[in-house]
């Protein structure tokens, strides 16, 4: 799961203009180093798309940065949500296991 923060990390980097923003560069790494129990080496999510993933990550974060800058007053954010989550809607509801809100309801007083 670290691996995924060398994305948002690469951004910043990407997008310093002072020399105080290294230092927080290196103290970010330092943390993701900490995360990763003091190695670099990539974890099992690599292979399965890790890559894919930093760079999603990487690509939400300079969106985001994007729509602040058309939207500021948060109108583009509160749009960005409410599609995000008519898309992923469906796909939380047919992964959902429903068995254990069925047991528990069955067992209420009002049904005994």
């Amino acid at each position: 799961m670290t691996i995924e923060f060398w994305g948002p990390l690469t951004v910043a980097v990407l997008g310093s203009r002072r020399p105080l923003d290294l230092v927080w560069v290196v103290l970010a790494a330092a943390g993701i180093y900490v995360l990763a129990g003091g190695r670099f080496v990539a974890d099992d999510a690599w292979p399965d798309g890790g890559l894919r993933r930093r760079r999603l990550l990487a690509l939400y974060i300079v969106t985001g940065r994007h729509m602040a800058k058309h939207w500021p007053d948060g109108s583009g954010l509160t749009l960005a949500m409410v599609v995000a989550s008519v898309a992923v809607l469906p796909v939380a509801i047919g992964l959902s296991d429903f068995r254990p809100w069925r047991r528990h309801r069955s067992r209420s007083p009002a049904a005994s």
